[in-house]
């Protein structure tokens, strides 16, 4: 690759583990369609078809709350997963960590854990786009 980012790249091993992905401008986390949140790639077919006009996009993970569905978790400051554990005396389930900028001084990288145990969020809000 010579330096520009690959969406099929990205966009395939994501969709194969079951998650809805959408096309994001690059170097932002602003999805490319005008109603991103409806608007989710599933298949690799997909993936291969909006790659003709999205090459070198970034790819956005579409949550959306429901049984069956994945839960994000998105932490954004160092030691918050460990407290969780210590404080509830339970592991945090293994998922994907996403570092989606660099960290700043002091600042957390930003991390999700990603698990299918299909938990709204808690004001019964949709999920969002995070990657």
């Amino acid at each position: 690759m010579n330096g520009k980012v690959d969406f099929v790249a990205i966009a395939t091993p994501l969709v194969e583990r079951g998650f809805r992905v959408t096309p994001v401008h690059p170097e932002t986390k602003m999805g490319v369609m005008k109603n991103w949140q409806k608007f989710q790639l599933t298949t690799i077919d997909d993936i291969r078809k909006y790659a003709e006009y999205f090459p070198h996009h970034n790819v956005g993970v579409v949550g959306k709350r429901g049984v069956g569905r994945h839960c994000f978790l998105d932490v954004d400051a160092r030691g918050v997963v460990e407290r969780i554990e210590h404080d509830t005396k339970q592991t945090m389930p293994k998922g994907y960590r996403v570092q989606s900028s660099p960290p700043a001084a002091g600042a957390g990288s930003n991390l999700q854990r990603l698990h299918e145990r299909g938990l709204g969020r808690s004001r019964g809000e949709p999920g969002g786009i995070d990657a």
